[in-house]
Protein backbone atom coordinates (compact mmCIF):
# COMPACT_ATOMS: atom_id res chain seq x y z
CA UNK A 1 0.00 0.00 0.00
CA UNK A 2 1.96 3.33 -0.91
CA UNK A 3 2.71 5.45 2.03
CA UNK A 4 2.99 1.89 4.79
CA UNK A 5 6.30 0.52 5.60
CA UNK A 6 6.34 -2.61 3.81
CA UNK A 7 9.14 -5.29 4.60
CA UNK A 8 10.89 -6.35 1.14
CA UNK A 9 13.46 -9.51 1.31
CA UNK A 10 15.81 -10.06 -1.76
CA UNK A 11 18.33 -11.61 -2.94
CA UNK A 12 21.81 -10.86 -4.65
CA UNK A 13 21.82 -13.85 -6.80
CA UNK A 14 24.89 -15.58 -7.21
CA UNK A 15 27.33 -12.82 -6.15
CA UNK A 16 30.47 -12.79 -3.48
CA UNK A 17 32.80 -10.13 -3.00
CA UNK A 18 35.58 -10.40 -0.02
CA UNK A 19 35.66 -6.94 2.06
CA UNK A 20 38.72 -6.20 4.30
CA UNK A 21 38.51 -4.61 7.61
CA UNK A 22 37.77 -0.75 6.88
CA UNK A 23 36.41 -0.99 3.44
CA UNK A 24 32.43 0.09 3.59
CA UNK A 25 29.75 -1.24 1.20
CA UNK A 26 27.09 1.35 -0.23
CA UNK A 27 23.38 0.02 -1.01
CA UNK A 28 21.89 1.78 -4.14
CA UNK A 29 17.46 1.27 -3.80
CA UNK A 30 15.97 1.72 -7.58
CA UNK A 31 12.54 1.38 -8.80
CA UNK A 32 13.35 -0.22 -11.73
CA UNK A 33 16.01 -1.54 -13.53
CA UNK A 34 15.81 0.50 -17.26
CA UNK A 35 16.76 -0.44 -19.78
CA UNK A 36 16.50 -4.26 -18.65
CA UNK A 37 13.10 -3.82 -17.10
CA UNK A 38 10.09 -1.71 -17.57
CA UNK A 39 10.10 1.72 -16.02
CA UNK A 40 7.62 0.82 -13.30
CA UNK A 41 4.82 -0.16 -15.64
CA UNK A 42 2.05 -2.75 -14.75
CA UNK A 43 1.18 -3.98 -18.08
CA UNK A 44 2.19 -3.94 -21.77
CA UNK A 45 4.88 -1.27 -22.10
CA UNK A 46 4.27 -0.13 -25.55
CA UNK A 47 5.57 4.05 -24.93
CA UNK A 48 8.23 6.03 -22.89
CA UNK A 49 5.13 7.94 -22.14
CA UNK A 50 3.86 5.09 -19.79
CA UNK A 51 6.93 5.66 -17.45
CA UNK A 52 6.12 6.81 -14.18
CA UNK A 53 8.34 8.26 -11.38
CA UNK A 54 9.24 5.59 -8.11
CA UNK A 55 9.36 6.94 -4.52
CA UNK A 56 11.05 4.50 -2.53
CA UNK A 57 11.54 5.16 1.83
CA UNK A 58 13.94 3.43 3.67
CA UNK A 59 12.84 3.58 7.29
CA UNK A 60 15.73 4.14 9.81
CA UNK A 61 13.78 4.15 12.86
CA UNK A 62 13.34 2.19 15.94
CA UNK A 63 10.41 0.84 14.84
CA UNK A 64 10.79 0.56 11.32
CA UNK A 65 14.40 -0.52 10.91
CA UNK A 66 16.39 -1.43 7.84
CA UNK A 67 19.04 -3.69 7.58
CA UNK A 68 20.92 -5.54 5.31
CA UNK A 69 22.33 -8.81 6.09
CA UNK A 70 25.22 -10.54 4.68
CA UNK A 71 26.36 -14.89 4.69
CA UNK A 72 29.87 -14.56 6.37
CA UNK A 73 31.53 -17.56 4.05
CA UNK A 74 34.66 -19.17 5.20
CA UNK A 75 37.38 -18.84 2.59
CA UNK A 76 38.20 -22.96 1.96
CA UNK A 77 40.64 -24.25 4.48
CA UNK A 78 40.33 -20.63 6.58
CA UNK A 79 40.53 -20.79 10.44
CA UNK A 80 37.63 -19.63 11.81
CA UNK A 81 37.06 -17.99 15.40
CA UNK A 82 33.40 -18.90 17.72
CA UNK A 83 31.29 -16.54 17.85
Amino acid sequence: MPGEPTELTTGLGYASYVIRPGQQLRMFVAGSNFPNAHLNVWGLFTSMNQAVTAKQTVYHTPVHASKIVLPIIPRAGARTRPH
